[in-house]
């Protein structure tokens, strides 16, 4: 329909006003396609996003730099020595880290992997908890000790580095 000379506005002025007003016809919706052409967009563009974040993450460069944050966060938070070799990471959810070596307080070995996968649930990732489904150890080594005076093992020093106890927020359960 037409409104005032030819435009789709109609105004109490237009000769048709009276007309279209009884008649209850409704003028179409201005932002209607505007707003689901910017709804698609949106949407594309974050799917763009998602896919791009997973592509950069599996560069070599950035994962160079994720095993150095690694390292140097397990080192500083404990106080113990850390290597690894190399991290891979794939979306939704799966970890690979070769040669991972972790010395205890005492500079003995404490956990030794030729290589260690877990598979993370993102979800649960992405509210700040980490929920591990599997996790497996090839070419593993883990000596777990405890000195007779301390009543700690030698890995609960390493845990209670990351989850100090009395923490209400920090559980640690197996399955």
């Amino acid at each position: 329909y037409l409104g005032c000379r030819g435009s789709r506005r109609i105004t109490p002025g237009c000769p048709n006003y009276s007309v279209i007003k009884r008649s209850g016809i409704k003028k179409k919706g201005k932002y209607g396609k505007s707003n689901l052409r910017w709804g698609i967009r949106l949407i594309t563009g974050l799917l763009l996003l998602l896919v791009l974040m997973g592509i950069i993450i599996q560069m070599p460069p950035l994962q160079t730099r994720l095993v150095r944050i690694l390292t140097d966060g397990i080192t500083d938070r404990t106080g113990v020595h850390a290597e690894i070799g190399r991290v891979g990471v794939w979306l939704p959810g799966y970890v690979r880290i070769d040669g991972l070596f972790v010395a205890d307080h005492g500079g003995d070995t404490l956990i030794y992997a030729g290589r260690a996968s877990a598979s993370i649930r993102m979800p649960a990732l992405l509210r700040n908890h980490l929920h591990i489904r599997t996790l497996r150890l090839d070419q593993g080594v883990a000596r777990l000790t405890r000195l007779q005076p301390d009543s700690l093992f030698n890995y609960e020093r390493l845990l209670y580095a990351f989850f100090p106890p009395g923490n209400e927020k920090a559980q640690i359960t197996a399955d």
